[in-house]
């Protein structure tokens, strides 16, 4: 574990230069979210051409996600000494209590129409809430989770090669199983699949000098072709298994998709300028719109077809849109409003909440006791400003202080 033991300044020059982790989250999230207001808009409908490569282009967000939330792993662990129990406490305070309030909010909310909404239900309330759990977006957590536990149980191979070729094996044996069907194929319940990727952030962040020194030195032109070869690989094969009947396609382990995302990530590591915009903290507001954009989505959908009612065969207007919009550009114009609109309310909401003392349900640190005051209490403030007045000090001096 050498690389993994450098001084404190060192890790914060490194840090500096993690502008491709940003950037990662930034996009990633940007596409799973989109993927998800897609679903929200036309559920599994067939998807013209059109429609069908841009959702092919988003399909590195999983992976990516994995590759950085190991190496922000071993981030985390080396600036603590590696204190993988602490790690723990870490994630379970700022990832799993989160993830189990907003799991449940958006499972109460389901069950409400499961019970409501008159229809046929062909499968019965367990398999709802499984499905809930992990045929939604919530499913990344206990998979990644998983995922990182794996990976520390057999820290002392990582350095190994072998360990990798391994670890791509049985990513690799999941794309195939895309085809052969041996096991349940959807990518939400993968188990084992994303251990490559999550490795891959691990030997990322050990060996990341020596990464990126080889990174600038590989010509534009270079990454460019091998992105383009990549993407079309992934529409080919995406073609394919439509033309064989298979449903579950932009499977983020179809193998073709595994050797885009590893592209697209030499393409980020490589990209030198920021992608985020100003009014974004990736750092702080990322999770917490993974965790509410799903919410967001299945209120806002639910309140249009409240107000819009149903038609005359009882179907209500989300029901509708696949045969109410069929020409391409309109699907794609209407799925990108919805993908901004759901992203929007969901980053205020962080935002929001961020400010709050409830910044701990969507995995941050809120204010301190004494900024929420500063905000809410109008009171203080102007007897604050009275008590300045009258001594002449400045205000800030007149606020009263906490213990400490």
């Amino acid at each position: 574990m050498g690389n993994t033991r450098e001084s404190p300044a060192a890790f914060e020059e490194a840090r500096a230069e993690y502008l491709f982790i940003d950037n990662a989250r930034f996009l990633s999230m940007i596409a799973i979210v989109a993927r998800h207001c897609e679903l929200s808009l036309y559920d599994w409908s067939p998807a013209p051409l059109l429609e069908s490569m841009i959702v092919q282009f988003r399909t590195f967000g999983v992976q990516l996600f994995f590759v950085v939330s190991a190496f922000l792993m071993l981030d985390w662990l080396a600036r603590h000494d590696f204190d993988v129990r602490g790690y723990w406490r870490s994630r379970i305070r700022h990832v799993a209590i989160p993830w189990l309030i907003w799991v449940g909010i958006y499972i109460a909310l389901d069950l409400v129409r499961f019970f409501t909404i008159p229809q046929k239900r062909p499968i019965g309330l367990g398999e709802e809430i499984f499905g809930d759990i992990f045929y939604q977006a919530y499913w990344y957590v206990p998979i990644l989770l998983l995922s990182l536990a794996v990976l520390l149980l057999l820290r002392r191979y990582w350095e190994s090669w072998r360990f990798g070729l391994v670890l791509l094996l049985l990513s690799l044996i999941y794309g195939v199983n895309q085809y052969t069907l041996w096991f349940p194929s959807a990518h939400t319940i993968a188990v084992f699949g994303y251990l490559f990727p999550a490795w891959v952030g691990v030997r990322l962040f050990q060996n990341f000098r020596a990464v990126s020194a080889w990174i600038v030195r590989l010509p534009w032109w270079l990454l460019i072709v091998l992105l383009s070869l990549s993407f079309s690989l992934t529409i080919g094969e995406d073609r394919l298994f439509e033309s064989l009947g298979f449903p579950d396609t932009y499977n983020a382990l179809q193998i073709s998709n595994q050797f885009y995302s590893l592209v697209f990530l030499l393409v980020l590591l490589k990209l030198p300028i920021r992608l985020v915009p100003s009014f974004i903290d990736v750092r702080k507001d990322t999770y917490g719109i993974y965790l509410t954009h799903q919410i967001v989505a299945f209120v806002g959908r639910g309140t249009i077809n409240l107000v819009a009612g149903r038609n005359a065969e009882g179907k209500s207007l989300f029901v509708q849109l696949p045969t109410l919009i069929q020409d391409p550009a309109a699907r794609v114009g209407l799925w990108f409003l919805w993908t901004v609109v759901v992203y929007v309310i969901a980053l205020l909401t962080v935002k929001l909440l961020r400010r709050s003392r409830l910044a701990w349900i969507v995995g941050v640190k809120g204010p301190s006791l004494s900024t929420v005051r500063a905000r809410t209490d109008g009171g203080t403030d102007k007897i604050s400003q009275v008590v300045a007045r009258r001594d002449g000090l400045p205000v800030q001096d007149a606020l009263p202080r906490e213990r400490t």
